[in-house]
């Protein structure tokens, strides 16, 4: 199921998922909403080296709401990053497959990584191109190695499921090998998960690689502290843009919606994203297990939930805060 907020003052696409996966006894339900582009000043006010720098930070600030409640860390992490065009690189020594539970996030795409990561014992940081996720000591020494590596130019590196380090700098040698760095030994034998970077230095791509296998030892104290106070910092500026976001009533954003599944759970999902518990009456609990079949372009958020509880065979009330469902 997939749905898509219209476009109409950006150029950064809206890229919007909403995506059901069924398990034996779950339902899963994944809602990123991403309101169209970054405020125009999204990057005013850094001391960013360059351009590259300045769009990431731009990214990062776009205004979004997005619930992923169900799905594993590592593809929580991955559709944030993805609905706003972002690389991400995971510390391989955080378990990527621990369920999230962390409800509703945002306002921007920082915000609701950093959420992500905090409640799983991580941090983030943007740095050349990438956005590092895992733990802090993790964090600080991979930005060190990054901030050394020299400019290289921005390939689109990509590589399937169970890659292995050796394979995966391959890769990298092979759009780049001017700058590739040049290891004497094969890497510790890993299965990696596929990647698909947009635009990264071939360099950054190279050490993200390399320094993801090497042990962080031999760097002084006084390094990784600088590089924490750099994350620090970073992360300050990040969570004010995220302050000035204008909020918006999400109910009269428009969008397209395809999808056949219960109406329960898309009812809950789609108010959730509104940021309004839905309460289904105990005479509506029967109705709203039908499978609804939902094919809509360019309506509003409020339509939609409407829409669904027309083909349940349901009404729905819009309370003070909240929105009930119950039998016509």
């Amino acid at each position: 199921m997939e749905l898509h907020q219209i476009a109409n003052r950006s150029k950064l696409p809206a890229l919007s998922a909403l995506t059901p996966c069924f398990a034996a006894k779950a339902f899963l339900f994944a809602l990123v909403l991403v309101p169209v582009g970054a405020p125009a000043n999204a990057a005013e006010g850094t001391n960013q080296k360059n351009s590259a720098d300045s769009r990431l930070f731009a990214k990062l600030t776009v205004p979004m709401t997005s619930i992923v409640d169900g799905r594993s860390f590592r593809e929580g992490i991955t559709r944030i990053a993805d609905s706003v065009s972002v690389n991400v690189w995971i510390d391989r020594h955080v378990d990527p497959s621990r369920v999230i539970d962390s409800g509703q996030l945002g306002p921007t795409a920082y915000m609701a990584l950093k959420k992500l990561a905090s409640d799983h014992g991580c941090v983030v940081m943007p740095i050349r191109s990438v956005v590092l996720v895992g733990r802090k000591d993790w964090v600080d020494f991979m930005a060190t190695a990054l901030g050394k590596a020299s400019r290289g130019k921005p390939v689109d590196i990509s590589w399937p499921m169970l890659t292995t380090p050796d394979q995966a700098l391959a890769i990298v040698a092979k759009a780049d090998p001017a700058t590739i760095e040049v290891v004497d030994s094969t890497m510790e034998h890993d299965l990696w998960p596929a990647v698909d970077w947009k635009e990264i230095e071939s360099s950054v791509a190279a050490r993200l690689i390399l320094f993801q296998m090497v042990k962080r030892n031999g760097l002084p104290a006084e390094t990784l502290t600088k590089a924490a106070k750099r994350r620090i910092a970073l992360d300050r500026k990040l969570v004010k843009a995220s302050e000035t976001i204008e909020k918006t009533d999400p109910l009269e954003s428009k969008f397209s919606l395809t999808t056949k599944t219960r109406a329960a759970d898309v009812l809950r999902q789609l108010c959730a994203a509104a940021g309004r518990p839905c309460v289904i009456s105990a005479d509506a609990n029967a109705a709203c297990q039908r499978v609804v079949s939902i094919s809509e372009k360019d309506v509003t958020l409020r339509s939609l939930i409407e829409i669904v509880a027309q083909q349940a065979g349901v009404k729905v009330t819009w309370e003070d805060g909240r929105t009930v469902v119950s039998m016509k």
